[in-house]
């Protein structure tokens, strides 16, 4: 009895030392990483609200509204590994993702606002300064986003203008379908033979976000 309760031991000690070892390679720590983001792992959450209380434009409802648009996003991601590729303490995992393309639908509205400015006019403010304003809203809109951080605020700033034009903007992105696949080429470096993801740059983060520019 002995014996066999000691053979067991040892075997469980293989298939979980075995399980380690899986962990530990550049394609998993990549799954990992986008795991988080589809099973909205409270380190991603906390980065989300961080960035949204940000904002100065939107009200309360509107941030929430957001929020729960980019939870969608992540949610609903799909990504496929294409390739890892290892040389001595450096990796590169090829993946593919699919996202919402967010970047389409604030082009749409950008768009759809430049030719119909009137419909987002205040009723109470059609003077000079209300143009000014409108005109203001628009300009707001013109930029790419650039990073994760100036992708949440200038994904914000593609909101602004009156309220009529936030809450348009923010119902197209809520029913947003159509998707998108970008590709995406993740590096690692093992340090005391542990693999590490390195500092993802801009374009991957705006890639997550559905929000890089094609």
């Amino acid at each position: 009895m002995k014996k066999f309760i000691l053979y067991f031991s040892c075997i469980m000690a293989v298939i979980l030392l075995s399980g380690c070892s899986m962990d530990n390679t550049p394609t998993k720590k990549v799954e990992n990483f986008l795991d988080s983001y589809r099973n909205q792992d409270e380190t991603v959450i906390n980065q989300l609200k961080d960035m949204v209380d940000m904002d100065n434009l939107m009200n309360e409802d509107q941030k929430n509204t957001y929020s729960d648009i980019m939870k969608r996003q992540y949610e609903d991601l799909t990504y496929e590994i294409k390739d890892e590729v290892i040389d001595g303490d450096n990796a590169t995992v090829t993946v593919e993702i699919e996202v919402y393309d967010y970047y389409k639908v604030n082009q749409e509205a950008q768009n759809y606002y430049n030719e119909n400015p009137n419909e987002f006019q205040d009723d109470a403010d059609t003077d000079d300064s209300s143009d000014g304003l409108l005109e203001d809203a628009k300009e707001g809109v013109e930029d790419i986003v650039d990073d994760v951080e100036d992708t949440t605020e200038d994904a914000v700033d593609a909101l602004t203008g009156d309220a009529k034009y936030v809450e348009y903007r923010l119902g197209k992105l809520q029913e947003a379908k159509d998707r998108v696949k970008y590709t995406i080429d993740f590096t690692l470096t093992k340090v005391d033979d542990v693999w590490t993801l390195n500092e993802i740059d801009d374009t991957t983060r705006q890639k997550i976000h559905g929000l890089y520019e094609h």
